[in-house]
């Protein structure tokens, strides 16, 4: 998305438009610093995290995938 060589800042690039232009969260208003999902340094509301769940349960081509990645 935002050309080679992949890396961290790039990826955190990525994340971030989707949380706010994809989900609509507002910028700044969380904290993603590791995005392996195996750390808790992360941080949401509840209300955050419900809207990315709703969001992806709208998304008929990504939802059997992102479903079969949860926990």
């Amino acid at each position: 998305m935002y050309g080679a060589p992949a890396t961290w800042e790039k990826a955190k690039m990525a994340i971030d438009a989707f949380l706010v232009d994809g989900v609509g969260l507002k910028a700044g208003s969380y904290s993603v610093r590791n995005a392996s999902g195996l750390h808790d340094i992360n941080r949401m509301t509840p209300q955050q995290l419900v809207r990315i769940l709703a969001f992806m349960h709208r998304q008929p081509g990504l939802r059997p995938e992102f479903l079969t990645s949860l926990a």
